[in-house]
C-alpha cells in the first residue's frame, strides 16, 4: 500500500516523471546563470581593463586642479595666447573633443581653455553622491574654484553650450566681477524641458557598458567618429578617455538633476551689464545630407532662445544653420561672436 501523501493511480506516473524532468533542469539553469555571470564578471573585467589602459595610454595634457576641500581634482588645458582668457562650458555627455575647430581658430588670437567636470574625461569623480551633486548651481561652485586654484587668471569670455548655458548663467548671477562677455551656443532652456525629458529617458535606457572602450582600446583610430578625423591629436585622446564609465555615470547624474538646475536657473539674475550673444541652431539634428531628413527645431526654440538674449541689456541673437552641436556644423560662427566681444569689451 502506497503511503498516505504519494499520488495514486495514473497521475502519479506523470508527476514523478514531471519530477524526475526538472530535477534533470536543474544542474542545466546552474550552469547557464553560471555562465552568465562569468560572461558579465569578464565583460566588466575587460571594461575597467580599457578603461584604466586608454587612461594610461593618453594621460592627461593639461593641470590637475583641486578644487573646493580638495575632495578630487579637475583637468584643465589651455592653449594660444592673448587676452582675455576665453573659458568653454560644454553641454551633457559629451566634452571638449567635439571644440577642436574653435579651439584651434580661437587659439590664434586668444588664450583658450577648456575642462573636465566631475567624473568627464580626466577630472576626477565627485566623491559625494547626494541628489545636488551635479546640479547646475553645485557645478558652477566648482568651476570657480577652478579658476580661483588654476593657472589662468580672469577676466574671463564665458562659451557655454546647451546645459553649460546653465551653470554659466549661473556663474554670471553669483561672479559677474570675473566675466567679460558670454556666448550661449544653441543653449538648455528652463522652459523647453520636454526634450530635456525625451532625452533623459533616452540616456537611462542605455546602461554604461564599458563596450565603447573596449572597442576604442581595440580598435584605436578605426573607433572615431567621422568628426575627429582631422582635428589634432589630442582631441582624439580626449574622446577616447571620455568613454570612460566615470563620465557615463556622471552625464546621468547632470540629467538626473536637471529638475533641480532649471529651478536653480529661474530664480537666477543675469547681469543686465553683462554683454551676451546667443546663437540659435536652425535645427536639432542637420544632417546635411539630401537622403536623410533633417530635424528642424520647432518654433518655440526660437522664441526661448531670443528670451535668453534679452536678459542683458548688451544682449543679441544670432541663427545659424545647423545642429544643437553648433560647434561641429558652423564653428566660425562662434569665433565671430568671441571676436565680437572681445572687440567691444577687452579691458
Amino acid at each position: 500500500m502506497p503511503p498516505i501523501d504519494a499520488p495514486a493511480g495514473p497521475q502519479a506516473g506523470w508527476d514523478i516523471l514531471d519530477r524526475v524532468r526538472f530535477s534533470d533542469r536543474r544542474p542545466t539553469i546552474g550552469i547557464a546563470i553560471s555562465a552568465l555571470l562569468a560572461i558579465a564578471l569578464v565583460g566588466a573585467f575587460a571594461a575597467w581593463f580599457a578603461n584604466d589602459s586608454l587612461k594610461r595610454r593618453y594621460p592627461a595634457p593639461g593641470a590637475m586642479v583641486s578644487i573646493g576641500t580638495g575632495t578630487h581634482r579637475l583637468h584643465f588645458y589651455c592653449t594660444g595666447s592673448g587676452g582675455p582668457v576665453v573659458m568653454i562650458e560644454s553641454g551633457i555627455g559629451s566634452g571638449w573633443e567635439t571644440w577642436g575647430a574653435v579651439v584651434t581658430e580661437l587659439a590664434h588670437f586668444s588664450r583658450v581653455c577648456v575642462y573636465d567636470r566631475s567624473g568627464y574625461g580626466w577630472s576626477e569623480p565627485e566623491p559625494e553622491s547626494g541628489p545636488d551633486a551635479a546640479t547646475a548651481p553645485r557645478l558652477a561652485d566648482e568651476f570657480r574654484s577652478l579658476l580661483l586654484n588654476g593657472p589662468v587668471p580672469g577676466p574671463y569670455i564665458l562659451v557655454a553650450h546647451s546645459f553649460g548655458a546653465y551653470i554659466a548663467r549661473i556663474y554670471a548671477d553669483r561672479f559677474r566681477g570675473d566675466l567679460l562677455g558670454m556666448v550661449l551656443v544653441d543653449p538648455s532652456h528652463e522652459d523647453e524641458g520636454h526634450l530635456h525629458s525625451m532625452y533623459r529617458t533616452f540616456r537611462n535606457l542605455i546602461p554604461p557598458s564599458g563596450i565603447p572602450a573596449l572597442r576604442a582600446f581595440i580598435e584605436g583610430d578605426r573607433a572615431l567618429p567621422p568628426f575627429l578625423k582631422a582635428p589634432p591629436a589630442l582631441f582624439r585622446r580626449r574622446f577616447f578617455v571620455g568613454l570612460s564609465d566615470n563620465q557615463a555615470v556622471a552625464s546621468r547624474r547632470e540629467l538626473a538633476s536637471l529638475d533641480a538646475s532649471e529651478a536653480a536657473v529661474r530664480s537666477a539674475h543675469f547681469p543686465r551689464d553683462l554683454p551676451l550673444i546667443v546663437i540659435t541652431a536652425t535645427h536639432i539634428v542637420t544632417t546635411g545630407d539630401a537622403r536623410k531628413p533633417e530635424m528642424p527645431n520647432p518654433p518655440r526654440h526660437f522664441e526661448l532662445q531670443a528670451s535668453l538674449a534679452k536678459l542683458s541689456s548688451q544682449g543679441r541673437q544670432i541663427v545659424v544653420h545647423s545642429g544643437h552641436l553648433v560647434q561641429l556644423d558652423q564653428p566660425d560662427a562662434i569665433v565671430r561672436a568671441v571676436r565680437e566681444l572681445i572687440s567691444c569689451c577687452r579691458p
